[in-house]
């Protein structure tokens, strides 16, 4: 087929059932080279963000997994900008394979069955792969094939090697502090000042995207605050400053175009949480720039609509469908509807913070009348019912609820 083709095809999978889409998706990942087939994932994208299949942790999906937050649709990539087009991706993974065989062998030989999901293969095998990559790519020439495989100019080769070099090099250090930031802990100002000083040295582009990762991964943090405002000070180099900008623009313009939230529970639930934390962050850091706030504002609005949407559709397809069989529901169906009735409490806490509470209310007590007892249900199902009201809307909600039912 051809390339229009495979595109016309693509449109009109926009449309599928989902089921369908991840097989079309498995089928794809299974070819050895897709070559032109990508076209067919192209407006497919929307969907698979929200769907999030698992996919297969391939060489080229390890290598660029710690720049995940930087790449872009080639329509939405602007030069001088952080960011990686997502047609560069394939040329830079061949450079560094036909590069460094023997280390892409040993690679393949490792990930040959393994899922991207596999958290310890990624970090194990990552932390092989990503300083070799980063040396290789900050020293091989332009791929001969470079313009023709990416459909960006050579130009665009000698901007963007470097500076995926340096975030390769710095991959490892970058996974520990979301590690440690992930836990709950401070981040030192004294593990990011080295990490910013390497990399500054790789020039103002390299830096702005090292900020800019730093921000999406470690959100709030009083070190990286220190760090950037220490940066955009008017006493300092003014290419630093304007990198420090224009990380805090990069990663509003991400927000502007913030993918739906994926339809399992545990992953919007924390898609959510870090989508609240980044917004208080940055409109806390640019009180000083009125069109940025604006921006932000703009933007929370648009993430509080989708959050609403999400829950409601959630909260109806996850909890109150597969209520209405806890009659006859075993203990494994039971556990599994009080686990998605958890997430979706987790998941409305962090949405208050992005907007619409009331919004919640209202939903939450409509849900409890819904889950108002139905004639022929015995005490154990009563029970059930009750158990999902305390999960969603607490111990004193529960209780009111039990009360109202009895008088």
């Amino acid at each position: 087929m051809s390339g229009t083709e495979l595109r016309r095809l693509g449109g009109e999978l926009v449309s599928a059932q989902d089921d369908k889409i991840i097989r079309v998706v498995a089928m794809l990942d299974k070819l050895p080279h897709r070559g032109a087939a990508d076209a067919l994932l192209v407006p497919l994208r929307p969907r698979l963000a929200r769907l999030r299949p698992v996919r297969p942790l391939t060489f080229e999906r390890l290598l660029f997994t710690p720049l995940d937050s930087l790449i872009l649709q080639p329509a939405d990539w602007k030069r001088d900008a952080p960011g990686i087009p997502r047609s560069a991706l394939r040329p830079l993974a061949d450079t560094v394979r036909q590069n460094q065989p023997q280390l892409a062998s040993q690679i393949d030989a490792r990930l040959a069955g393994q899922r991207a999901d596999a958290t310890a293969t990624v970090i194990a095998v990552g932390d092989l792969l990503w300083p070799e990559a980063a040396k290789c790519l900050a020293s091989a020439p332009m791929p001969a094939n470079w313009t023709v495989a990416s459909g960006l100019r050579e130009q665009d080769y000698a901007a963007l090697a470097p500076v995926i070099a340096a975030m390769l090099g710095c991959a490892i250090s970058l996974n520990v502090l979301q590690q440690i930031h992930l836990a709950g802990l401070p981040v030192p100002l004294d593990r990011l000042e080295p990490l910013v000083s390497a990399v500054a040295r790789a020039g103002p582009l390299a830096l702005t995207t090292l900020l800019a990762i730093l921000t999406e991964i470690i959100p709030d943090q009083p070190s990286l605050r220190s760090l950037t405002e220490r940066l955009a000070g008017t006493d300092i180099d003014p290419r630093l400053r304007m990198a420090a900008e224009q990380a805090m623009d990069f990663v509003v313009d991400r927000l502007e175009t913030t993918a739906p939230l994926p339809r399992d529970l545990v992953e919007a639930e924390r898609d959510v949480s870090r989508l609240a934390v980044l917004f208080d962050d940055l409109e806390s850091r640019s009180r000083e720039r009125p069109s940025r706030l604006a921006r932000l504002r703009r933007a929370r609005e648009r993430a509080d609509a989708e959050c609403r949407a999400a829950f409601g559709e959630a909260l109806s397809e996850q909890v109150l469908l597969p209520a209405g069989g806890l009659a006859s529901a075993d203990d494994a169906t039971v556990i599994h509807l009080e686990g998605a009735a958890h997430s979706l409490r987790r998941m409305e806490q962090a949405a208050r913070r992005i907007g619409g509470a009331a919004h919640y209310d209202r939903a939450l007590q409509a849900c409890a009348e819904q889950l108002a007892p139905q004639n022929g249900d015995g005490r154990e199902t009563r029970m059930d019912r009750a158990r999902l009201v305390e999960i969603l809307l607490g111990s004193e909600a529960a209780q009111s609820w039990l009360a109202t039912l009895a008088g």
